[in-house]
């Protein structure tokens, strides 16, 4: 109702929270709290959050393609890859890449394509992929973290085909992909390149 919450029913809120120092940080909802002007909270609640400091390292971009040379009219398959080596994961990335002048999309980019995924690749990856004119652009990504060992990765599947007989290369420099408002991005560049 207008004062509570339905029988039968539930509330789920969250808030935002963060911490300049290292520890471990508890919210507690006491049983019998205040919960509206009629009603108080039935059963005690906690949340922690844990504040560590770490060394946050760098997620890095690499291009890659599978053949290194097609026929005129053939299809090249290439992918990105973006790793994240941190033990947290990294939500709101966002990239973008231009193809070749020559060049044309075959199908549509999608993350971890069956057809093309050859790598040691880790679940969680979500975002959108759109693309305008030569433009390729990821927004809404999550990369995700780090898990024994083995760094938390995307992958970007994508073909390409061309007619003339030519070099063609991709490419991306540092800071083309960024996360946490900019704050956060690829420290390397990185080029693949194919011959038709």
């Amino acid at each position: 109702g207008a004062n509570g919450i339905a029988s039968g029913t539930s509330c789920v809120f969250s808030i935002d929270v963060e911490a300049s120092t290292a520890g471990t940080f508890t919210a507690d909802l006491a049983a019998g709290s205040p919960f509206t002007s009629s009603n108080t909270v039935p059963v005690a609640a906690s949340a922690q959050l844990v504040v560590s400091n770490q060394t946050f390292v760098q997620p890095t971009l690499k291009h890659d393609r599978h053949e290194a040379t097609i026929f005129p009219g053939g299809v090249e398959h290439l992918v990105v890859d973006i790793n994240n080596p941190n033990a947290a994961a990294l939500p709101g990335g966002t990239f973008s890449f231009t193809i070749p002048a020559g060049t044309t999309l075959v199908g549509t980019p999608a993350y971890n394509h069956p057809a093309y995924n050859t790598g040691n690749l880790q679940p969680g990856c979500s975002g959108d992929v759109t693309v305008s004119g030569s433009t390729v652009t990821v927004s809404n990504l999550t990369l995700p973290p780090k898990v024994g060992g083995v760094n938390g990765s995307c992958r970007l599947d994508y073909a390409l085909t061309a007619t003339a007989v030519e070099t063609y290369t991709v490419t991306s420099p540092a800071g083309a992909f960024s996360a946490a408002g900019g704050t956060i991005t690829n420290a390397n560049s990185s080029t693949t390149n194919f011959q038709v």
